[in-house]
């Protein structure tokens, strides 16, 4: 038998410390966490959830966006500016912390699941093997054509830059 359940924030403060279960305010699936210092942080997932909190954590406020499809990755691209991806190639863009949201097109129309920066320079990846490119703190983004096409059935979760090398991307996939 399977449960159901409400995926709580968690929180923990060392490596080996205890986990806290956080009250997120939300039934909406979180499909990741991003933390902006010790006190601000973002949440995103499922049908356009979004939450943020100025509290380390302990409480939780919903974000209205221009947005209902469901929310894949975050970059940050300075302390006030952050992209999410989403659904269907979607960007919402907010140069402001979060005050104001702004609804983009990608260069592709599909899920956009993993993204990973390194300086000024970021790349996104999708379903049906899509990957693109910006250059400058994902302003402009520009659909990369690869030599050769990776064909496998899965999907393309998880992003990493080679620091010493950012030419070097490692990339993790739901099927291992």
């Amino acid at each position: 038998m399977r449960a159901v359940y409400c995926l709580p924030m968690m929180m923990a403060t060392t490596c080996l410390a205890q986990w806290t279960n956080l009250d997120s305010g939300t039934i909406q699936e979180l499909a990741g966490v991003t933390m902006l210092d010790p006190e601000v942080a973002w949440s995103f997932g499922s049908n356009g959830a979004l939450l943020s909190t100025v509290d380390g954590g302990d409480t939780w406020s919903t974000v209205a966006i221009p947005f209902a499809e469901d929310i894949n990755t975050m970059m940050r691209y300075d302390y006030l500016g952050m992209l999410l991806f989403g659904d269907d190639g979607a960007l919402l863009r907010s140069d402001d912390l979060g005050v104001s949201w702004a609804l983009e097109q990608a260069p592709v129309v599909t899920e956009l699941t993993a993204v990973a920066k390194f300086g000024t320079s970021a790349i996104a990846v999708g379903e049906e093997g899509a990957v693109i490119r910006s250059v400058d703190n994902g302003a402009t983004w520009h659909r990369l054509g690869l030599k050769e096409a990776i064909e496998f059935d899965g999907t393309v979760r998880a992003l990493a830059v080679d620091p010493q090398s950012p030419q070097r991307v490692l990339a993790g996939a739901d099927v291992g």
